[in-house]
């Protein structure tokens, strides 16, 4: 062993150990050992230098590719931690190694690599802010479990990426590039419990933010029976976003209407009165007296609260007065409010 790392790297001497026709498992776990005080000593010496063309993951990932077979031949699950807490829980993008964590959970009973696989999926964090966070995190497990087998493993890590689902704000993982895969695994392989989970936690959003959602519903439970209790839970999730849409559309059959009845006008009671009613139009003749032009051009300075008018001066000298106009703009944002 000694021989084989001096001249070669630990891909190279992996390979090696692989040509072998039988590697027991004490031989074998020496050997990640030694494997991984020689990536710690390349590591200490890669980080010392300005330039490193080599890419670690890559590296790594290989590596973990030959070990993996490895230890599924020798069939020791405690080889199982050894190699994921020395070369895959370290690593930034786990996601790559999805193919060998699957191989390695499939291969042995769930109970003896639970805590192992486990440890190898979470991430540091226990509150998340961003949807790409979402996406790491949750991203990992459903490409692992959806390499499984039917069984206790497969229905334990979609457990867990529901749990990590509901960890996050609804707001953030309807966003997560992640929903759909989430949503399509827990309707195919979920029971009811599992899925009114994650439903519930999406239900607690307004049903406007709710278009991503039931795009993947849509897309995933086509093939559900309607008399099936999974098609009820998603349906509650879909009858909240329909009634909205109905609402939306009610709103839309309603006749337009200039009045605004928030406006305020502080100097004249009678401008108020008319922006709250339904005309569009008004002068400030027999209002407001002006003596001249000029004077009714800075009263059309005049500012607007909860209103949405233009100020026009018009005449001369003594004979001047302000138009006012309604503006629709404005008015038509406060009719369409929350559409």
């Amino acid at each position: 062993m000694d021989y084989t790392f001096k001249f070669a790297n630990n891909e190279a001497a992996a390979a090696v150990l692989q040509g072998q026709e039988c590697v027991d498992a004490n031989s074998l776990r020496k050997f990640m050992e030694r494997a991984s005080e020689e990536a710690a000593k390349k590591k200490r010496l890669g980080s010392s230098r300005r330039y490193n063309r080599e890419d670690p993951k890559l590296n790594t990932l290989s590596f973990c590719q030959m070990m993996t077979d490895l230890i599924v031949k020798a069939g020791d699950a405690t080889l199982v931690g050894l190699l994921l807490e020395k070369f895959v829980i370290g690593v930034d993008k786990k996601i790559m190694f999805a193919d060998g964590i699957a191989s390695l959970t499939q291969a042995f009973e769930w109970a003896s690599v639970k805590d192992a696989v486990l440890n190898a999926l979470n991430t540091s964090k226990v509150k998340y802010s961003y949807s790409w966070e979402a996406d790491e995190s949750i991203q990992l497990i459903l490409q692992v479990l959806k390499r499984l087998k039917r069984g206790e493993a497969q229905t334990a890590l979609l457990e867990e990426a529901v749990k990590k689902a509901i960890n996050f704000p609804p707001k953030i993982l309807v966003k997560a590039r992640c929903r759909s895969l989430l949503i399509k695994l827990t309707i195919e392989y979920g029971d009811v419990v599992i899925l009114t989970r994650l439903v519930d936690h999406f239900k607690t959003i307004k049903p406007n933010d709710l278009n991503t959602v039931i795009k993947a519903v849509s897309e995933h439970a086509t093939d559900l029976n309607p008399n099936d209790e999974k098609f009820a839970v998603l349906a509650s999730i879909v009858e909240p976003r329909l009634e909205w849409l109905n609402q939306q559309l009610d709103k839309l059959d309603k006749p337009f209407s200039w009045e605004m009845p928030d406006a305020i006008f502080v100097d004249k009671a009678r401008v108020q009165a008319f922006l709250r009613g339904p005309e569009i139009v008004m002068t400030t003749r027999g209002l407001v007296y002006f003596r001249d032009l000029q004077h009714a051009q800075r009263w059309t300075r005049h500012t607007q609260e909860n209103a949405s008018f233009e100020l026009t001066a018009e005449g001369s000298g003594h004979d001047a007065f302000v138009t006012i106009t309604k503006a629709r703009p404005v008015i038509f944002t406060r009719n369409n409010k929350h559409t």
